[in-house]
């Protein structure tokens, strides 16, 4: 099993190892994540907690920026291979739930968080998305320890089978001073393009952004993305563009879609902190706020000069543009 260790640079000096703390992280973890699923993965929105399904209770159920669904079951403690077999069924049965079943069960839960399922749908334009046939599902299993031989599991299922299971392991350290860290280990395979690969789909989605009058904004934001050697994932109505080597990760998304003066757009500076050699505080600086953005002629240039900046600002050479976490 594979412990984390953490040590503390005291003023410049030498490194002074932090303790492991004593506190119930698994009695906190579930309401933790619901709370903040950041903890997890940026731009999650909490849609179901301890949903029952065919195969048994779903610990928490998300929707990520893009429309997908993201199945999460949090384990009391280390995680081991039955725990995989568990989210697979609870993933089985998701899938192959009617539509109108799963919203009955998410509107459950939202209601009473001032949402509704419709509105995050409408939000992201990916209704089609909950349809049985096209459902697309990621899965995480959190707990605070991995058994020997899970990370080789779960990278052979993503490698034979597309299987996109991310194991997440938390430990707290406390300081001197008596404040907490908590840290965070992800095994996070990466998987190949699961719909809409082929070129055409990207030609159907000029032709909707140009219907739509933002083709021009729409080029612009996918000529930057590939200068840059951003991966393009395509859905139908949207591309979401990932670090080369971290296709399930979202950096930003375009929808070929109008809103009032602009194309649609979700751009994740966070996000591009985690997976490039920059702080948050500097990816915010250079890319603007965290979030939703209608980017008209302007603001779409603008963006466009962002993201050519960052890049040029890491200095990446033609063979050294990974984006590796």
């Amino acid at each position: 099993m594979q412990k984390i260790g953490l040590w503390q640079i005291i003023d410049g000096v030498s490194p002074s190892k932090i303790q492991e703390s004593s506190i119930d992280l698994e009695r906190h973890l579930e309401g933790w994540i619901e709370t903040d699923p950041d903890l997890l993965q940026l731009g999650l929105t909490i849609i179901g907690r301890q949903v029952k399904v065919e195969g048994g209770i779903i610990d928490l159920l998300a929707m990520d920026t893009i429309g997908r669904l993201v199945v999460i079951e949090v384990k009391r403690g280390m995680l081991r291979r039955e725990t995989i077999a568990q989210i697979i069924d609870y993933a089985s049965s998701i899938a192959t739930m009617s539509k109108e079943e799963l919203f009955k069960i998410v509107d459950d839960y939202l209601v009473n968080h001032g949402n509704s399922l419709q509105n995050l749908l409408e939000e992201r334009k990916t209704q089609e998305l909950f349809d049985s046939e096209s459902k697309e599902l990621f899965l995480f299993v959190v707990g605070t320890g991995k058994a020997p031989g899970l990370e080789r599991m779960v990278l052979y299922l993503s490698d034979k089978f597309q299987m996109p299971i991310s194991l997440v392991s938390f430990d707290v350290f406390e300081l001197k001073d008596g404040q907490q860290i908590l840290a965070r280990e992800i095994t996070e395979p990466s998987i190949p393009d699961i719909i809409y690969t082929e070129s055409i789909f990207i030609d159907q989605l000029y032709q909707q952004a140009d219907q739509e009058g933002v083709g021009k904004e729409f080029r612009a934001l996918y000529e930057v993305a590939v200068k840059n050697k951003l991966y393009p994932r395509i859905y139908k109505h949207s591309i979401m563009y990932t670090p080369p080597n971290n296709r399930n990760r979202m950096l930003y998304t375009v929808w070929a879609k109008r809103m009032m003066n602009g194309v649609k757009g979700y751009v994740s500076p966070k996000a591009f902190a985690e997976f490039y050699p920059v702080s948050e505080e500097k990816a915010l600086e250079m890319l603007g706020k965290e979030g939703w953005r209608e980017l008209d002629e302007t603001t779409t240039n603008l963006l466009v000069n962002q993201i050519d900046t960052f890049f040029s600002s890491m200095g990446f050479d033609d063979e050294d543009d990974t984006g590796n976490p």
